[in-house]
């Protein structure tokens, strides 16, 4: 049984019904004996529930003019899957941490801005102290958040998205092979048997369960977070039994355009 409020249009009685399993959607009022459909809260038999996201995105900001740019391909390309939409925002400085650049307030204020004007429904902004960058920023959200998603994909403000389905194609390469539990559009191999393979902290997915078990080292600054994120994920992988993969040539789905990685091993699971 469904209870729900009946409002007479012809009247205006408001009076309290009980709708019965296929019971038809038109009613007689008790007041004036109006014979009308009713018309509040009107109950949907084929209504479902939407369903939960298990991917979260997470883009990084700090720069608004860049914000800007990578907020326009963000709106031309489709995501292909449902997601929730997390902003990190890497705003507060730290004392005994030094930074490589500094904002004007307008600066920070207009990174805000963006994202409030951004239109969409579902987002979420987190502001955080300005530590270890993009890798430090995609840490503190996995912390945060790991027990709400399977799936989480960091991508950085100077990002540039190439085609549509761009966020499916990662998805879909750790859905589809339960041993990649990392992916990026560009992985780098070293002459390096530890730190064989790099997948750039510029973006690349991650599945959450995997996540739980990284050590994440705390950055404090760029030259340790470079350097941490040479031994965040293949490393770890490898001595679970797991692989990361490069989805796509390099150059096809997702781009750097501020002094761009280069890919050095091409498509496929390392």
């Amino acid at each position: 049984m469904t209870s729900f409020k009946f409002v007479c249009e012809a009247c205006g009685n408001v009076s309290d019904q009980l709708l019965k399993p296929k019971m038809n959607h038109y009613l007689r009022c008790p007041s004036c004996s109006n014979f009308g459909r009713y018309w509040h809260n009107q109950f949907d038999w084929n209504y479902k529930s939407p369903e939960r996201a298990e991917v979260c995105l997470v883009v990084n900001c700090f720069w608004p003019d860049r914000l800007s740019k990578f907020l326009k391909y963000f709106e031309t390309y489709e995501e292909g899957i449902p997601y929730d939409l997390v902003f990190v925002h890497n705003v507060f400085d730290k004392h005994d941490v030094v930074n490589r650049q500094a904002r004007t307030d307008a600066q920070i204020n207009e990174v805000r801005r963006h994202i409030s004007n951004l239109n969409l429904n579902s987002k979420t902004l987190i502001e955080r102290d300005n530590v270890g960058e993009d890798l430090g920023a995609s840490r503190h959200v996995f912390n945060l958040l790991c027990d709400n998603y399977k799936y989480f994909f960091f991508i950085n403000e100077v990002s540039e998205i190439l085609c549509d389905n761009w966020l499916k194609k990662f998805i879909d390469v750790m859905k589809s092979d339960n041993r990649v539990v990392a992916c990026g559009p560009k992985v780098i191999r070293k002459n390096d048997n530890k730190f064989k393979y790099i997948i750039c902290s510029t973006y690349w997915g991650l599945d959450s369960s995997f996540g739980k078990r990284l050590i994440w080292p705390p950055p404090t600054n760029r030259a340790e977070s470079k350097a941490q994120e040479m031994q965040l994920l293949w490393p770890q992988a490898k001595a679970l039994g797991y692989n990361i993969a490069q989805v796509g040539s390099g150059d096809d789905i997702l781009h750097y355009s501020n002094v761009p990685a280069t890919s050095t091993v091409g498509e496929g699971i390392y």
